[in-house]
């Protein structure tokens, strides 16, 4: 009986190392998932600054072809301004 109790001790152990193993293996995997993602989450942040930045510039530029049209159209008014 005693062998028995030793053997399930040992077969214990030999469990809670292989499930810290796995438990580690599983935390840098996780790490490498989670650099990707912060990776991608800095790409699409990115990305809509650019967006941002161009719609700015097209509505800035919209803003000016407006106000050019109205000084063709319009001359009186543009010697007014």
């Amino acid at each position: 009986m005693s062998r028995e109790l030793d053997m399930w001790r040992s077969e214990a152990r030999s469990q809670s190392v292989a499930a810290e193993d796995a438990h580690r293996q599983t935390q840098e995997s996780l790490r490498e998932v989670q650099a990707q993602l912060q990776n991608l989450e800095d790409a699409i942040t990115d990305q809509l600054l650019k967006t941002n930045n161009l719609r700015r510039n097209i509505l800035a530029n919209d803003q000016a072809m407006q106000n050019m049209m109205r000084m063709i159209v319009n001359p009186e008014v543009a010697n007014r301004s």
